[in-house]
């Protein structure tokens, strides 16, 4: 037979002894609207949850570009690792050296 209190028929709890030693829940204005924000599951992303407001709204082309730079890091990392290995530390060290300041010289020759 169900509890008087409404309670399902699992729960053996005495008819309204629970109601009567527990108080109201209160739930702060805050805590609130977290939980109405939380419970809408289409906004819910866990990768965004601690970043700034502003990172919310970047544009495809941001995105983009963004990810075209985490990837042009990585193929340079992978192509400078390949040439030390093939040529030994200090081989690659001196040609990616010799290569820089030329191209830097470059740059300053064709600048004017």
């Amino acid at each position: 037979m169900p509890a008087a209190s409404g309670a399902p028929s699992s729960v053996a709890t005495p008819a309204g002894a629970e109601a009567a030693t527990q108080p109201p829940q209160r739930i702060v204005r805050i805590r609130r609207d977290y939980n109405a924000w939380v419970a809408d599951e289409t906004i819910e992303d866990y990768a965004l949850r601690y970043t700034p407001r502003s990172f919310h709204k970047w544009s495809a082309f941001r995105v983009a570009n963004t990810a075209l730079g985490a990837v042009s890091f990585l193929a340079l990392e992978a192509i400078g690792a390949s040439i030390g290995v093939d040529f030994g530390f200090f081989n690659a060290f001196c040609a990616i050296l010799i290569v820089s300041v030329l191209d830097d010289a470059l740059k300053e020759l064709l600048a004017d």
